[in-house]
């Protein structure tokens, strides 16, 4: 087996770090740290990156610092924590400084983008919420105009559907529930009872998602 192939059981969503594989198999984390550049071509041939992990930071290509972003934080990143924590990289990015052109290389890049200032008044959102939810289900919100009103510009400030937003919340839509329990295969009826709802009205909102879906 070649070490490349070796290498390819420990990454993760397609991506190593030499810190990986220091912790795993130290005497091969000598032999990549060795032949870096020999392996980081092998494995990107088989469509993995490898990370040096011991140098993040210097001599970075967009692929690279794309794969250092998604080792690091994940696909969620906090923008203002990323400039705090990880400055040389906020740097890095397309060589400059401006947080708006690092935010548009992470989005561009399959990042979801936050920050300090959008988890705050997310935060006062999701208390606004509190009195609609039952069981993670938001009920009865588009009855109260003014707040329906305040999270729809909200979320469209986003670039979101108000769905979209109140599942960013960590919430979901009675629609989301309805379809989680269709796709488990449970009956109108059976929806209806779990949910307090008539057997039409889970039909008629099931049939409306549809319908979207197909559009």
């Amino acid at each position: 087996m070649s070490v490349a192939s070796r290498l390819a059981s420990f990454a993760t969503n397609s991506i190593i770090g030499l810190a990986d594989i220091k912790r795993i198999n130290y005497p091969l984390y000598k032999y990549v740290k060795k032949h870096y550049s020999t392996v980081y071509l092998d494995l990107r041939n088989i469509g993995i990156c490898l990370v040096n992990t011991d140098r993040i930071g210097y001599n970075l290509d967009r692929q690279q610092l794309i794969a250092v972003i998604w080792y690091l934080y994940g696909d969620y990143v906090n923008i203002s924590k990323f400039k705090k924590e990880r400055f040389y990289l906020f740097n890095l990015m397309m060589k400059v400084k401006t947080e708006c052109s690092v935010r548009k290389f992470l989005v561009s890049a399959g990042f979801k983008v936050t920050n300090d200032y959008i988890e705050k008044v997310d935060k006062k959102y999701k208390e606004k919420l509190k009195p609609y939810v039952n069981n993670g289900i938001i009920i009865g919100l588009t009855a109260n105009v003014y707040l329906y009103n305040q999270v729809s510009k909200r979320a469209s400030s986003l670039g979101m559907t108000v769905k979209e937003y109140i599942n960013k919340l960590g919430y979901i839509t009675r629609e989301d529930k309805i379809k989680k329990l269709r796709r488990r295969g449970f009956s109108y009826s059976q929806i209806a009872k779990e949910m307090g709802m008539t057997k039409n009205g889970v039909y008629l909102k099931f049939k409306r998602w549809k319908e979207k879906e197909i559009r």
